[in-house]
């Protein structure tokens, strides 16, 4: 029997791409659908980052780079063999995600390992001063997060992707866990100083939280299937 999954992400990044290219649905509720025919997702994947493929960490997106692999298209047309000497036993797998296809089993609910909140700037920047204020925002909408699923989260990680896509990180771990939005916005900006943001064109940036706990203080939260 043929899979039918329905995937609802909450995250504003594809509403922020379209109305970027379409101004007349900004301050407008924006649901953007896409089609499950192979051809509409194989052309929707080729352009991204070749990053942006489950399981293609730093390392082996450096030595894709190197082969001249660049994006996920660039590594759907690669050649088995060169695969093979890049990627080793890997190399069948991230072939078929760069071709959309993905036969593991949907995990429906799992337990977060990171909260984080991210946008993407209409026109690239180096503002400092806006990228700052990026960073209040996105660090309110984590702390919300958090406190809505009764989290806390010790380690705060700063995301940076640049005009040419290329994604870095930064993070530090705090004393104690913590769900406050201004000593994460605080902590983010220090990693930002600890950037190359004001030289370089930035086209992404995200804030978040990882090794997350439980918040004792926060009240019990009820599961939608138990209302």
């Amino acid at each position: 029997m043929d899979r039918r999954i329905i995937h609802l992400d909450m995250d504003a990044f594809y509403a922020s791409v379209e109305q970027r290219d379409q101004p007349e649905l900004r301050g407008r509720p924006v649901v953007v659908g896409g089609s499950s025919r192979r051809a509409e997702v194989i052309a929707f994947l080729a352009p991204l980052p070749v990053a942006r493929v489950w399981g293609v960490g730093t390392v082996t997106e450096r030595k894709l780079h190197g082969a001249g692999i660049q994006t996920i298209g660039d590594l759907a047309s690669a050649a088995p063999p060169l695969l093979d000497a890049l990627l080793g036993k890997q190399a069948p797998r991230m072939a078929e995600f760069a071709h959309g296809v993905d036969h593991r089993p949907v995990q429906g609910f799992r337990q977060a390992k990171s909260v984080s909140n991210e946008t993407t700037f209409e026109e690239d920047t180096t503002d400092l001063a806006l990228l700052r204020e990026k960073i209040d925002g996105l660090a309110q909408r984590v702390s919300e997060r958090l406190l809505r699923r009764g989290l806390r989260g010790r380690t705060v990680v700063l995301k940076l992707t640049y005009r040419n896509f290329e994604h870095v990180s930064r993070r530090v771990t705090l004393d104690h866990p913590t769900a406050d939005a201004q000593l994460i916005a605080v902590t983010a900006a220090k990693l930002l100083d600890r950037s190359e943001a004001g030289v370089r064109l930035v086209r992404l940036i995200g804030v978040g939280l990882t090794a997350l706990t439980g918040n004792p203080d926060a009240p019990p939260q009820l599961n939608f299937l138990d209302t």
